[in-house]
């Protein structure tokens, strides 16, 4: 058995986000939706693009909220919305 130590230095990669529909398409945050698509891509990048409402070029940013919720209020939540909208008269 062959043991290879492999040790990466993460200090310098930035955070990062989805702009588009597929995983692939990823930008550092603050970045900008890129301008071209990859070759082969363009009708997907184009889908992505109307889909998320963006534009070749526009800026991405991320924001992040914390909140009070607990575990239970977080699980619960879902069930709570439904519970409101079926109270509601029509």
């Amino acid at each position: 058995m062959v043991r290879i130590h492999v040790a990466l230095d993460c200090g310098d990669l930035e955070p990062q986000i989805t702009w588009g529909t597929d995983p692939s398409q990823v930008v550092g945050v603050g970045g900008r939706v890129p301008e071209l698509a990859a070759p082969g891509q363009e009708a997907a990048y184009r889908r992505a693009l109307d889909y998320m409402r963006l534009t070749p070029g526009m800026q991405v940013a991320a924001e992040i909220h914390l909140g009070q919720r607990s575990v239970i209020e977080y699980l619960l939540s879902p069930i709570q919305k439904v519970a409101q909208e079926a109270g509601r008269e029509r």
